[in-house]
């Protein structure tokens, strides 16, 4: 199966749990042990058969450096990402979720919202509280005008919210050109290839401003954590700032920590560290981080 992978050019293989098939824990590390070229994913484990923290515990060891030439992935579908975000709101703590998406399309992303005290949506427009459905527009709505322009320019694809219109590269250009041509003091903001319009002076910053306020939290109790440019926005606020391994470069020139995980597996690796700080948001004086990774 690996020498197949290897030969196709793969650079994950994927493997999951079905019935009467072949046990997908036993399967990554006899899979491991026969490849150094190609990352073994573990994923959709039933929680039924393989409970969450069995499976984080056995991709733990099966990525323990040194036992095996390979490297192993923990993909979050059997639910090891949401056990780490209950054990946050356990601790007392509250988890904000500060996103460039509208409330509707990211449950295409994250499926439950119900982990998380607040939203700041639509990279800083708009506050949604999960547990009751509520939402507080933070600037205007957008320019039903400045919405046609930017489909007359052929804009595609082209998503509305209550306040953010977004697109993508090169559309960047039409937009800036409509603002001008309607007099509008509008700001282009960039997410890797996402472009999205809002009001002068609104982002992710100034969503996290409010959402702290609305929690009574000051700013230098929070832990914050991203991986775009649209990010240092909020981050340079936090008391402490985390980028996650596969942020845009400039990004983490600027934080004080990078973790060593991509996406999702970085967050957890920083969730960690932080229950084991306990009382404390200041990791580094817990001592859990790596003078490697260290910002000043």
């Amino acid at each position: 199966m690996v020498a197949i992978a290897e030969q196709g050019g793969a650079s994950t293989l994927w493997l999951a749990s079905h019935l009467f098939q072949r046990e997908p824990i036993a399967t990554a590390a006899l899979a491991l042990a026969a490849t150094r070229n190609i990352s073994i994913a573990l994923m959709a484990m039933s929680p039924y058969s393989v409970h969450p923290l069995y499976a984080t515990m056995a991709a733990a060891t099966l990525d323990e450096p040194g036992l095996f030439l390979g490297i192993s992935l923990l993909i979050g579908g059997v639910g090891v990402s949401n056990i780490m975000l209950v054990g946050v709101r356990e601790s007392g703590r509250k988890l904000i979720l500060i996103t460039g998406r509208e409330i509707e399309s990211l449950g295409s992303v994250c499926p439950d919202l119900s982990f998380f005290d607040l939203i700041v949506a639509e990279n800083g427009a708009l506050l949604y509280w999960p547990s009751t459905g509520e939402e507080k527009p933070l600037c205007k709505i957008a320019s039903a005008e400045f919405v046609e322009a930017l489909k007359r320019s052929g804009a595609n694809p082209l998503s509305v919210g209550r306040c953010v219109v977004a697109t993508v590269r090169p559309y960047e250009v039409a937009a800036h050109q409509a603002a001008r041509r309607l007099s509008l003091d509008l700001q282009v903001i960039f997410n890797r290839e996402s472009v999205m319009v809002l009001p002068a002076g609104v982002d992710k910053g100034t969503g996290f401003r409010a959402a702290l306020a609305e929690l009574h939290l000051p700013s230098e109790s929070v832990l914050g954590i991203g991986d775009g440019e649209n990010d240092y926005a909020f981050l340079s606020f936090c008391g402490f700032s985390v980028a996650v391994a596969n942020a845009i470069p400039r990004l983490k020139e600027q934080v004080h920590m990078v973790t060593s995980g991509k996406n999702g597996t970085g967050v957890v690796e920083v969730l960690q560290k932080l229950l084991e700080a306990e009382a404390s948001f200041n990791l580094m004086s817990a001592n859990l981080i790596s003078p490697a990774v260290r910002r000043s």
